[in-house]
């Protein structure tokens, strides 16, 4: 028992310890040291000849120095866009392991990756995308830090938690699964036999998984055969999708990216910025990536040809893609018409928490008070401060084009999404939820309004995929309720660790929690 206390202490601090690295209220200093005076020219160099080039230094954060740190730079547009510029402010990935295989930074991580605030005049898109992303589904932290190199101020830099080894095992309990990065390699030739595309969106060229290298980086270099595999039946054969793709999840993904309006994404015209991980129980589970261009930041959204206006990033359909064969892992499921009513019902509730409450400019202005000396302070932030004073409301100039304001888009966004048709359905509600024990059984019950049907989501183990159960009228037998009616049913406590209930009429659907899949009830052991 006392060594049982002991690991889920250290779990317990070394968990803390990566939050505080992430913790977007605390901002902490970076300082890498080279030898050589002349390291951006190499930085440069090794860029150009890829990813693999690094230049070693050493890197001091936190009142800890790391060694043989491994440095380059990253990044596409906010790599070459900010190079055009002859700016030093250039996005950085460090490597602390790369050496020394056992020097890790806290929490378990390998790699610090600083973003330079790219097409951002307001600073705030990336942090506060991710904090809202966090309370729906597996995602990042993001910070804010200052960087030095050389001892000279190099900028006000955004700190995201990078999809690794630590990343996977706090969310999916397992690293040994298969990362599949999807995101295209553009400077690649595709093969002659091979179909071409300009997506990392999962759809299916054939058989050959050499077709597929240029569109997706496999991080488990010999399970490329897995990747096609699931291409395959999401494509040819998608009633089979259920038992290998976390569904629930790729539908909260698509309700954030279309409800922010984060066209750099798997929804827009790259079709991008996205992980695929096929955990230990072979269920692909979705990884969003790359936020610094959500509200708005990116306006080409694959339907139209040119960039959208501020009207229509603002009257985005929530059904975009819905019926585009080359969007697969959209138009495939909303096919499904309880998928369908799923993705509107987590529209729903990203929509009322965070902007019909006015929670998330309430979050806003605070990070926006909290930055504004750094951001006032970085000599060479690539946009203005009076640009980074007005984005968060307005539109702002960033080079030479202009973002939407995150408040000007999302207000006049919020009216058009409660107004859509789907969305003004009579929605089921699930009351008198009650969870009762005897002996080694437990007990579910609720009463349903609106709603035809009850279906309970329940899991034996942690991370595990949920199984379903429909509720029974007249305590646990019987066929389904009427409307109105009181439900029931109960399981062995082993066989329920964790569990949500979903309501469905004909027209919408309804979860309790209302954050299902990702938060649910525990049923104690």
């Amino acid at each position: 028992m006392r060594l049982l206390l002991v690991v889920s202490f250290l779990f317990s601090f070394y968990l803390s310890q990566a939050q505080n690295i992430f913790d977007i209220n605390n901002i902490k200093e970076v300082r890498l040291t080279f030898k050589e005076t002349d390291w951006d020219k190499k930085l440069d160099s090794m860029k150009k000849q890829g990813n693999e080039f690094r230049l070693w230094g050493s890197m001091r954060l936190d009142g800890i120095t790391y060694d043989s740190v491994a440095v380059r730079y990253k990044g596409n547009s906010s790599y070459n866009a900010v190079r055009q510029l002859d700016s030093p402010k250039l996005p950085f990935n460090i490597k602390t392991n790369e050496a020394k295989k056992k020097q890790f930074l806290p929490g378990g991580y390998e790699t610090l990756k600083l973003s330079n605030i790219f097409r951002d005049p307001s600073f705030l898109r990336e942090a506060l995308s991710y904090e809202m992303l966090r309370k729906y589904m597996p995602a990042s932290h993001a910070s804010f830090i200052r960087l030095y190199v050389n001892e000279k101020l190099i900028g006000f830099y955004n700190s995201v938690e990078p999809i690794e080894e630590a990343f996977l095992m706090k969310h999916f309990g397992s690293d040994k699964g298969v990362l599949v990065k999807c995101d295209p390699d553009w400077h690649s030739e595709v093969l002659p036999k091979c179909p071409e595309s300009d997506k990392a969106s999962l759809t299916y060229l054939g058989e050959d998984p050499l077709c597929y290298m240029t569109y997706y980086e496999m991080k488990s270099h010999d399970k490329i055969g897995k990747l096609v595999e699931f291409i395959k039946t999401l494509n040819k054969e998608p009633q089979k999708i259920e038992s290998i793709l976390n569904v629930d999840q790729v539908l909260w993904m698509h309700a954030f990216n279309n409800t922010v309006v984060n066209l750099d994404s798997y929804l827009g015209k790259l079709s991008h910025n996205y992980y695929v991980y096929r955990d230990t129980f072979g269920v692909w589970q979705p990884i969003i990536w790359d936020l610094n261009l959500c509200f708005g930041g990116f306006r080409l959204d694959g339907i139209e040809s040119t960039p959208l206006s501020n009207e229509k990033l603002q009257s985005l359909s929530p059904m975009a893609h819905a019926t585009d064969a080359q969007f697969p892992l959209l138009s495939q499921l909303l096919k499904n018409d309880l998928y369908k009513k799923l993705y509107i019902a987590h529209i729903r509730t990203i929509l009322n928490e965070n902007f019909v409450s006015n929670a998330f400019y309430t979050r806003a202005k605070e990070v926006q008070s909290q930055i504004d000396f750094y951001v006032k302070e970085d000599k060479n932030k690539l946009y203005s401060y009076e640009s980074f004073k007005q984005n968060m409301d307005v539109s702002a100039d960033a080079g030479k084009s202009k973002i939407i304001g995150i408040t000007e888009l999302m207000q006049k966004r919020t009216e058009v999404l409660k107004a859509h048709p789907l969305l003004t359905k009579v929605v089921p509600k699930i009351n008198d939820y009650r969870q009762t024990y005897n002996g080694d059984k437990v007990q579910i019950t609720c009463r349903l309004e609106n709603a035809q049907k009850a279906v309970l989501y329940y899991r034996t183990k942690k991370n595990a995929p949920f199984k379903t159960m429909d509720f029974k009228d007249d305590g646990y037998q019987g066929d389904s309720a009427a409307l109105d009616g009181h439900l029931g049913l109960q399981l062995l406590r082993k066989d329920c660790v964790q569990y949500y209930i979903m309501a469905i009429n004909a027209d919408a659907v309804s979860v309790l929690p209302e954050r299902a899949s990702y938060e649910f009830f525990e049923v104690k052991q």
